[in-house]
């Protein structure tokens, strides 16, 4: 879990992965403002914030894409190149661990998770 260092009215300044003298303050992965912090200025109105909001999204979207060819046997997928498969499981493994720390910090039930 992140550290924060916060500035006298209180807003996120920084972040440290070890508790420090002034970063002491140790919030969850899904806090809403710790993800408004490192999501500050990257806003859909602004073009980059925009193409990286969009390929975040595109990656998900290929990622259902490929699942789906695979469980109606359209593609094997084993005939992707390894790195694409490395990629693609080390994706659905983060993503099933980030679903583990969302339940564990928000006791969500699956019904209302969907990464």
């Amino acid at each position: 879990m992140p550290f924060v260092k916060r500035n006298p009215q209180g807003e996120i300044l920084s972040l440290s992965k070890e508790r420090l003298s002034d970063a002491d303050e140790e919030l969850s992965i899904g806090d809403p403002e710790l993800m408004a912090f490192m999501s500050n200025g990257l806003s859909p109105d602004n073009p980059m914030g925009f193409l990286l909001k969009s390929d975040v999204d595109l990656s998900r979207v290929l990622e259902d894409l490929i699942d789906l060819m695979v469980s109606r046997g359209m593609i094997n997928f084993t005939d992707l190149p390894e790195s694409a498969q490395n990629k693609l499981l080390g994706r659905r493994k983060a993503r099933a661990a980030l679903k583990d720390d969302l339940r564990r910090d928000f006791l969500v039930d699956d019904e209302h998770l969907k990464l």
